[in-house]
């Protein structure tokens, strides 16, 4: 029982922590998809979307994510004890990691409005809030 526990949260920790950094970032990806679909872009819009995107992907794969760890957090449900200062220190490191991401995501987000025309802009403003983009 101890061990699934442990491996569900295991999961769960690192899904959260990883998930954001991946090559194909999931959040960077939807709004590229949703930007790149509804705007109704020129190609040399899209080809500068696509720059931004990888750029954005690069900087995503460059954040240290060697300090995460869910060691305490396993420790604790498994010897029943509870670790404050270790476990609101593992959640701080994966906090600046997300953080980070979330950083070059709307980065990528602000560039791409800057190759908009007024109208798709305000089209941008609109998806920017129906879907949460930011």
């Amino acid at each position: 029982m101890k061990l699934a526990l442990k491996s569900v949260i295991g999961a769960m920790l690192l899904n959260v922590s990883f998930n954001s950094f991946a090559v194909s970032d999931p959040e960077l990806s939807q709004s590229h998809s949703i930007l790149s679909k509804q705007l109704e872009l020129t190609s040399s819009q899209i080809e500068k979307l696509d720059s931004l995107k990888s750029e954005a992907e690069k900087n995503l794969e460059s954040i240290d994510v060697s300090s995460v760890s869910d060691e305490e957090i396993a420790k604790s449900f498994e010897t029943g004890k509870w670790n404050e200062g270790g476990i609101k220190q593992e959640l701080d490191s994966i906090g600046k990691v997300q953080n980070q991401a979330r950083y070059f995501r709307l980065l990528y987000l602000f560039r791409a409005s800057q190759v908009l025309t007024p109208e798709q802009k305000k089209k941008f403003d609109t998806l920017l809030k129906q879907h949460e983009l930011y």
